[in-house]
């Protein structure tokens, strides 16, 4: 929310309930079976989001922590995840999907930056890349299918353009498939699903409306 808290908001719109932590969340998700909550919660000192996730089990009434960590082709680990920003389950509530940003240092020269997504385990405790950092792309606000784990939604943002576009894959094919392309830089259309997967909607501004318009793909 607005004021950095969870709020739980009814689909007719008539209820909201809070989770009284004012100022402490950056983002957070739900899994489809409202059995387990994930955080990335707030800096206290600087009020930007931090590269650890929080994963509350309300089941087993456990609450994990772990710092967001990028692993490497031969097993081990970098900690060069600055901070991640949106999150989403996947409908088995096994894995959360995430977009962070990385700093990759670089002999003599700037850091290598960049944004991409990771998909973490909740069962092995387990970090995977989703999607290889690009020097001349960003990727991000990933959103999972509601009824196959293996349906993917995000952005793309050319580094050179500004200008996102929309992608679905399958991360069990590798199939990928561009949906949409904004009009306008540094806007960004957070895309996700329909109930049924049938098409994915996503933001677009719209010069007749207020603040903008809902399209479906």
């Amino acid at each position: 929310t607005l004021s950095k808290d969870i709020g739980f908001i009814t689909t007719d719109g008539f209820s909201i309930d809070f989770a009284g932590l004012t100022g402490q969340v950056h983002a957070a998700a739900m899994s489809p079976d409202g059995t387990r909550y994930a955080v990335i919660f707030s800096d206290p000192f600087t009020g930007g989001a931090t590269n650890q996730m929080t994963v509350i089990d309300l089941a087993t009434g456990s609450e994990d922590t772990l710092s967001l960590l990028a692993p490497t082709n031969d097993g081990s680990a970098l900690d060069i995840v600055q901070f991640a920003d949106a999150i989403d389950f996947t409908p088995d509530g096994r894995s959360v999907i995430y977009d962070a940003f990385v700093s990759l240092p670089v002999t003599n020269g700037l850091p290598f930056t960049g944004w991409t997504l990771f998909r973490y385990d909740l069962d092995t405790r387990t970090i995977g890349t989703l999607i290889d950092l690009n020097d001349g792309l960003d990727f991000g606000n990933p959103v999972m299918a509601n009824t196959r784990s293996d349906l993917i939604t995000y952005e793309v943002i050319p580094k050179a353009t500004g200008i996102s576009e929309i992608f679905a894959a399958s991360l069990s094919t590798g199939a990928v498939h561009q949906i949409a392309q904004l009009q306008e830089t540094n806007l960004v259309a957070v895309p996700s699903f329909t109930g049924d997967d049938s098409g994915i909607v996503y933001s677009w501004r719209d010069n007749n409306a207020t603040r903008g318009s809902l399209f479906i793909q």
